[in-house]
């Protein structure tokens, strides 16, 4: 209902109801959409960091060790 609102009342030209409509649902859907890509791409970006810091952990004692 935002984006819906924000397609009918900011423009500064007359906009139909049903484009208004129409604009908001598509808008709402993809900041829907991008919100979970940008929280898949947090979560693997936090494994990835603490598979490198182990393997860092490991190369680190084990070539230092004599």
């Amino acid at each position: 209902m935002f984006f819906t609102f924000l397609y009918y009342a900011v423009p500064n030209a007359p906009v139909s109801r049903r484009s208004a409509l129409i604009g908001g649902v598509f808008a709402a859907l993809a900041f829907t959409a991008m919100q979970k890509v940008f929280e898949f791409y947090l979560a693997s970006s936090a494994i990835l960091k603490s598979v490198t810091a182990r393997l860092r952990r490991f190369r680190y004692f084990s070539s230092g060790s004599t």
